[in-house]
């Protein structure tokens, strides 16, 4: 028994002249429609599921970070990832003298203990115990949804939310992870963080020209530059 065609007519450009026939079998006119109806299916049961608002794990991890002072003015952010030792940007570090601001808290003077030129990473000795923050072991994935916590033009502690938009490239000399969450000036030497609060790596910069291009350096180099020193 020959297999009954379904045809269609697609109009193309006036200038092509022609008309192009489209065939389908009834058989895969049904699997097609049945795609569909499952593929909306997946849409609705997707619209339907709360997503869990990330308030608590943002409340956790901002127990972490503190703002970096210079002679009265905010000039970046830093976090821990041990008792008594914080990370942060070097060319944030550099300005000094420099302080540690925690939330409510007075400034407490801070100092270098070790560096990396290469990768714009510092990490500072302080007598400020605050709760550490875990570093995630592996590297998220393109799309991964990520928060970028900080204090950017010292307005106090601010999370932006974006995803990874890139894995590790080459900026200059350094392997930089790339986001597109909002980084303004003071975000430098913050954590970047994941939806379960570990640190995927440190607030780095963001590109001088366009929007939604922010750079981080992962939390491996940061993490053994730390360990290195404790």
């Amino acid at each position: 028994m020959p297999t009954t065609e379904y045809c269609l007519l697609q109009e193309l450009p006036k200038a092509k002249l022609t008309k192009r026939r489209w065939c389908l079998t009834a058989t895969q006119i049904l699997t097609a429609v049945g795609l569909a109806a499952v593929w909306l299916a997946t849409l609705s049961g997707c619209a339907n599921q709360k997503t869990a608002a990330p308030t608590a794990m943002l409340s956790r991890a901002s127990n972490s970070v503190v703002a970096v002072g210079h002679n009265g003015s905010t000039i970046g952010s830093a976090f821990t990832l041990q008792p008594n030792q914080y990370v942060t940007s070097l060319h944030v570090a550099a300005q000094s003298p420099i302080y540690l601001i925690a939330a409510g808290g007075k400034p407490t003077a801070a100092k270098i203990i070790a560096k990396d030129e290469q990768r714009d990473i510092a990490v500072l000795s302080a007598n400020l115990s605050l709760p550490a923050l875990s570093p995630r072991a592996d590297l998220p994935l393109v799309g991964t949804r990520v928060y970028a916590l900080g204090n950017p033009f010292g307005l106090g502690l601010t999370a932006t939310q974006g995803i990874i938009s890139a894995h590790p490239r080459s900026i200059g000399k350094q392997h930089l992870l790339q986001i597109d969450a909002a980084i303004n000036p003071g975000n430098s030497g913050g954590p970047l963080v994941d939806a379960n609060g570990q640190v995927v790596g440190l607030v780095s910069s963001r590109a001088a020209i366009g929007s939604g291009i922010g750079f981080v350096v992962p939390i491996e180099f940061v993490l053994s530059l730390a360990n290195a020193n404790r």
